[in-house]
Formats: C-alpha cells, sequence, structure tokens
C-alpha cells in the first residue's frame, strides 16, 4: 500500500509540474466562407489537423504552448486575414520565441485547402475537398479520403495517403512514404526509407535510396523507373498490363514469381528483359544490394 501512494504522489507531483512548467494559450473562432474559396495556413512549431464538414464555414482552434513564463505567449501572434478566402498565419513577434502552436479546423468540403505549411510539426488532412499543397519539415504529412491534385513534401517525416479522387506527388527525406487509393497518378521520391504503393491508377516514377520498395502497377500509360539502393523492390503486375520489362540488380537476385504471365528475352541470375501482355511502355527496375521480385497482383490484400 505504501509503494501505491508513493507512486500516486510522484504521478500528482508530475501532473502538477506539468500544468506549471507549461502555460499554453487557446483562441477559438468562426469564419463564414463561400464555396469555392481558397484556404491558406502557415504555421511555425506546431502541428496542424484539418476535417471537412458540412458547415459553411470554418471553425478553427489555435493552441499556443511554452514552458517558459506566460509572457513568452505573448511573443508570437495568430494573424488572420478575411480577404478572397481566408489566411491563418503564425507571426513571431519576436526572434526564436520559445512558443509551440497546434491547429484544429474544420473546414466546408467546397473550399479549397490551397496551401498548408508547417515548420516541426506533423500536418493531417481527412475528408476535405480540393487539396492542393502540403508542406513541412520535421513532421508526418497525412491524407486522407479527399481530392485534389496534392504536391505533399516533407523533411525528416513520413507521408500517408490513403482514398484520394485524384493524384498526389509525395517528396520526403529520411521518411517513408505511404500511397494507397488513388484515381488518377501517382510519384515518390525518399531517402533512407521504405516506399508502398497500392491501387494507383498510374505510377509516374519511384525512388529511394536504403528503403525498400513494393507497388503494385495495374496500368502503363508512361515509361517508368522504380530504383532505390541497398533496398529490395517487389513489383505486383495487373493481369491487364501491357509493358515491356527490364531489371538490374547488382549483389543480388531477380525472382519471377510462378504466377506472374512475364515473357522473357534475357534472364540471369541479376538481370532481365522481357514484356508482359502485349508489351509497351518499360518499365525498368534497378537496385544494388538488394533483390527484385515480380509477382501477380491477383489475390493482392494490402
Amino acid at each position: 500500500m505504501k509503494i501505491l501512494s508513493i507512486s500516486l504522489a510522484f504521478l500528482s507531483c508530475g501532473v502538477l509540474l506539468f500544468g506549471i512548467l507549461h502555460k499554453e494559450e487557446k483562441i477559438q473562432k468562426n469564419f463564414d466562407i463561400k464555396a469555392g474559396k481558397q484556404i491558406e495556413l502557415r504555421n511555425i512549431n506546431g502541428s496542424v489537423n484539418i476535417i471537412g464538414w458540412d458547415k459553411q464555414q470554418v471553425e478553427m482552434i489555435a493552441v499556443k504552448r511554452t514552458s517558459k513564463k506566460e509572457d513568452e505567449l505573448k511573443k508570437v501572434e495568430i494573424k488572420v486575414t478575411e480577404k478572397k478566402g481566408l489566411k491563418i498565419e503564425t507571426i513571431h513577434l519576436k526572434k526564436r520565441p520559445k512558443v509551440s502552436v497546434s491547429y484544429e479546423l474544420k473546414v466546408p468540403r467546397n473550399v479549397e485547402l490551397k496551401l498548408i505549411r508547417s515548420s516541426n510539426g506533423s500536418i493531417k488532412i481527412e475528408k476535405v475537398g480540393i487539396v492542393h499543397k502540403l508542406v513541412t519539415s520535421n513532421g508526418s504529412i497525412k491524407l486522407f479520403n479527399s481530392k485534389g491534385e496534392v504536391e505533399a513534401q516533407t523533411s525528416n517525416g513520413s507521408i500517408k495517403v490513403d482514398g484520394l479522387e485524384g493524384s498526389v506527388t509525395a517528396q520526403s527525406s529520411n521518411g517513408s512514404i505511404d500511397i494507397r487509393n488513388v484515381d488518377g497518378y501517382g510519384e515518390a521520391s525518399t531517402s533512407n526509407a521504405s516506399i508502398k504503393m497500392f491501387n494507383i491508377g498510374t505510377i509516374l516514377g519511384i525512388h529511394t535510396s536504403n528503403g525498400i520498395i513494393k507497388a503494385e502497377l495495374n496500368k502503363s500509360m508512361n515509361d517508368l523507373d522504380v530504383t532505390t539502393s541497398n533496398g529490395s523492390i517487389t513489383l505486383y503486375l495487373g493481369t491487364s498490363l501491357d509493358a515491356d520489362v527490364e531489371a538490374f540488380t547488382s549483389n543480388s537476385s531477380i525472382n519471377i514469381k510462378d504466377d506472374v504471365r512475364l515473357n522473357t528475352y534475357q534472364l540471369s541470375r541479376s538481370r532481365l528483359s522481357g514484356s508482359i501482355g502485349d508489351g509497351g511502355h518499360q518499365i525498368y527496375s534497378h537496385t544494388s544490394n538488394g533483390s527484385i521480385t515480380f509477382c501477380s497482383s491477383e489475390g493482392l490484400s494490402f
């Protein structure tokens, strides 16, 4: 019983210290906005979460936090401009204030997210209308069940897209990329991390280093490069795919599963030249220090 009492005492003390050491200020406002207008948000040192809803207004909840004295919060301002849409900005009034700002937005599904930018924080978007550009650093980007021609960029963070009516170009460094269920085109580039792409209308390119690649190819409307180093490549080929195939690896092997209808013209341990279906655009895959495996996409679950 003494042990429990001591533990509870430490827990209470920790909660109390957190409350003492972390000051915060909450700002909540609603803004009317017309259909088709654009929203822009620029944040510094904090996360951004946005979800779509049916009301014709934007609900904004911004929380400023600091581990310094409460006066530190005054060094950061939330500026909102209602001209030709809605622009929300985190403004630093002093150099490098010890303040983070997190945003929670609810937005109408009939407006456009022109630019959502942050640093040292994640971005998460769900069930919104048109999305254009998402940019952060040292944070992840997540986009679910939305629309748009999307450009997603981060460093030292992962990117995940699942459910997009439109197309996406994803670029990261030191972060994995996972793109699924996109009816337009998809393109992914990163380093020191893996890339996975499944159920994409057309894949334009896949590039990483020091990471594995797994991708489902159902349609070839362009030449496609799939490249990595120090990682394996697994390609799941659709039954209706028509393409020429070139593959090369060093210090590993090329594998063709029995259920793949791949015609080979040249095949060695480390090099393959062939075609699938009636042939067509070229699919070129290359890695070093990793295997390349061709599988059928039939019965694929992800």
